[in-house]
């Protein structure tokens, strides 16, 4: 043989071996061993998986005695979490299972916009847990928890933290039943001693892709949901139907404890729904008869098509008080059926602190003496992007607030009797920055002018919000194509629904543009107070419906007292306010804090849940 061809054997050979050892080296790398920790790649690479991650008992009980089977990387390593608190984990866990205290899975957090209760957990938190539970990259992870509704919204919510920061369904599965139950009643065994801690790993959430926005849903992206009319969205509250039609305990007395936990009605200015919110309380998704577990993928299927969710085309955005309830609710849309969903874990601890409007909070000797409160403004400027009771503009509409120069008022009966303005709100909210209300003596007056953008044919609409002590019918004169028209005994309601347009007359006027004609309040009435807030010159084609965006809250009654949970409003709402900022991007994250371990444990008490 040449020299020339032992060379080109040679050469070919060496390339063979080369070949051989690098597939080797891949393959190693595949396997469970500890480069798995810090492998991006591997991580980035877990296939996609759409079954459900609910797992049943026999599957495994067969997988902890015979060894998992394994992905397609060929790792077979399982790590069986139980969560809750750790009284529920003494009484009893599956055998060898890691205990994930309530206080790990949650944090109190800025939204960039306020300091709020029971948010995501943080980086460190889920760093603290992954790594003193041994879970690395290639880690199946299987959440378990005792019976009952909380010891299941805890399970819920940790699988929400594990998805939120960036782990896929294929390497999570929850148990489809309870620990004390569903695994004892089959006859498997439970353990009641800590097992031998596991040798910690060095994982990070920051060696994952995550994708925060495609599982939560900040202030300001509710906000902009409840704005819109887009049919692809859909709000779901999840809390009781008393808490949805804002009925649950706020008015002149303490609210009673009710379906939120004790004392939960007292930590929101105001009550109602997120404007556009379906109805389906998380109860309706539990199968009562087998242990409160959750229904059957078709049973699932057919409650949320109830509300309009049909198909994976529509995006879900449950709420409850502080989204542990709601939790519930993500574990049925993500983890059964693999539809798209994003939790608002501001929750309405949040929303219903949003507001400007002067509020009833417990004075010092609350609760031994309920007559004893004190008005204190919102939290929120009156002109804030921030507040969730503002009223939304009307399409072509040209509003007359009392604030603007277009409104007046006249006093020509008692000096006493002045007209005021007030940030207290009744029922429903009033509308932008105050309004007006006076104890009307015959020639008393209140005029709204408008400038309007040609002349035409317009419907006139007054906003009201409603108290006890508030005249419920008011007289207006309106004036218009140099005629005057009279509507007497405009029914305005002290009941639930108010603090919305009420139409003046049963047909539209033809107004003039050019700022010579009105409306004006006038009333005999001495014993009440009667309210002079907006008025809407709508253009007939642009009529006000059923269907029109009113206020970003719907159903909104103000508390009669109120704990403020929203501990701070910060200054500055941007990326950085706070300083923990909720909504800032995994490379943001890694970069301030790095892949380092962290902590866990995290969160006061919940204002109920």
């Amino acid at each position: 043989m040449s020299l020339i061809k032992r060379k080109k054997s040679l050469s070919i050979s060496l390339v063979s071996v080369l070949m051989i050892l690098t597939v080797s080296l891949f393959l190693f790398s595949c396997a469970k061993d500890n480069s798995y920790d810090t492998s991006k790649e591997i991580a980035a690479a877990w296939p996609e998986y759409t079954g459900s991650v609910m797992i049943d008992s026999v599957t495994l009980k067969n997988w902890l005695d015979n060894g998992y089977p394994g992905d397609i990387y060929g790792n077979t390593k399982i790590v069986v979490l139980f969560v809750g608190t750790q009284d529920q984990y003494d009484a009893g866990h599956i055998p060898d299972s890691q205990f994930v205290g309530y206080g790990d899975i949650k944090a109190d957090r800025s939204d960039g916009v306020s300091m709020t209760i029971d948010m995501v957990a943080t980086k460190a938190q889920m760093d603290g847990v992954i790594q003193k539970t041994g879970i690395d990259g290639g880690t199946l992870i299987v959440i378990t928890g005792p019976s009952g509704n909380f010891s299941f919204m805890n399970t819920a919510r940790a699988y929400y933290n594990f998805r939120y920061w960036g782990f896929p369904r294929s390497k999570l599965r929850v148990l489809d039943g309870f620990v004390n139950t569903t695994w004892a009643d089959a006859g498997y065994l439970l353990e009641f001693e800590a097992p031998t801690a596991p040798e910690p790993s060095t994982y990070s959430v920051c060696y994952l892709t995550q994708r925060p926005d495609d599982f939560r849903a900040p202030l300001k992206k509710m906000i902009e949901v409840a704005a819109d009319s887009d049919d692809s969205t859909v709000i779901i509250d999840t809390r009781s139907e008393e808490e949805y039609n804002g009925t649950s305990g706020p008015g002149d007395s303490p609210a009673t404890p009710g379906s939120a936990g004790p004392d939960s009605k007292e930590y929101v200015a105001f009550e109602g729904h997120i404007r556009g919110a379906q109805w389906l309380e998380y109860k309706k998704l539990l199968d009562t008869d087998n242990d409160g577990r959750l229904k059957n993928s078709d049973d699932l299927i057919a409650e949320f098509k109830s509300i309009g969710i049909d198909d994976d085309t529509k995006t879900a955005y449950p709420y409850c008080r502080t989204s542990w309830r709601a939790a519930i609710t993500f574990l049925a849309l993500d983890g059964v059926l693999n539809y798209p969903v994003k939790l608002y874990d501001g929750a309405w601890i949040e929303w219903g602190q949003m507001t400007a409007a002067d509020i009833l909070r417990p004075g010092p000797k609350y609760p031994k003496n309920p007559k004893d409160k004190v008005w204190s403004s919102g939290p929120l400027d009156a002109d804030s992007p921030w507040r969730t009771d503002k009223v939304l503009p009307l399409k072509g509409a040209i509003i007359v607030d009392n604030s603007d120069d277009g409104y007046s008022d006249v006093l020509l009966g008692d000096a006493n009797q002045d007209w005021l303005t007030s940030t207290r709100p009744g029922i429903g909210p009033y509308y932008g920055r105050d309004f007006a209300f006076h104890m009307l003596n015959n020639s008393d007056t209140a005029t709204w002018t408008p400038f309007l953008p040609s002349d035409g044919e317009y419907d006139v609409y007054i906003w009201h919000t409603a108290k006890s002590t508030y005249e419920t019918n008011a007289s207006y004169t309106i004036n218009h194509n140099d005629t005057s028209d009279l509507v007497s005994d405009v029914a305005l309601s002290t009941k639930d629904g108010d603090g919305t347009w009420h139409k003046l007359g049963t047909s539209s006027y033809y107004f003039k543009g050019d700022g010579s004609e009105n409306v004006t309040l006038t009333d005999s009435v001495s014993d009440k107070y009667v309210v002079a807030d907006a008025v809407a010159f709508v253009p007939v084609s642009s009529p006000i419906t059923s269907e029109t965006p009113i206020s970003l809250s719907k159903a909104v009654i103000y508390n009669g007292y109120q704990k403020l949970i929203v501990e701070s409003i910060l200054a500055n709402s941007g990326a950085d306010a706070g300083g923990d900022n909720v909504n800032r991007t995994d490379e943001e994250i890694c970069a301030i804090e790095g892949p380092g371990g962290g902590g866990a444990g995290g969160g006061g008490d919940s204002g109920g849940y």
